[in-house]
């Protein structure tokens, strides 16, 4: 791994995860997903659409954030940063 070690990482879960759905395509036809989708659908209903539920309720959505000047991992971040200031001119 780089430096940075995160992007190393998640370019090896995509290659990995990129393996295993090629992998699953040789053993599981199309037809076989769309009739497991149908068994599931029936037992539990249609899939939710995250969109549409963020959308339905955007008026409502209220957000939760953290302001952090520094890490126990990383260190300091922004000793001096304004977190009012900022936060003002990201939202």
């Amino acid at each position: 791994m780089s430096g940075g070690g995160a992007p190393d990482l998640l370019l090896g879960i995509v290659e990995a995860r990129k393996v295993h759905v090629e992998d699953a395509k040789k053993t599981t036809s199309a037809q076989d997903l769309r009739d497991k989708i149908a068994v599931y659908e029936g037992k539990h209903g249609p899939a939710v659409s995250i969109v549409e539920k963020i959308r339905q309720s955007a008026p409502k959505i209220a957000v939760a954030a953290e302001f952090k000047r520094a890490s126990p991992s990383k260190g300091d971040i922004a000793v001096d940063a304004d977190a009012a200031g900022t936060s003002l001119n990201t939202s």
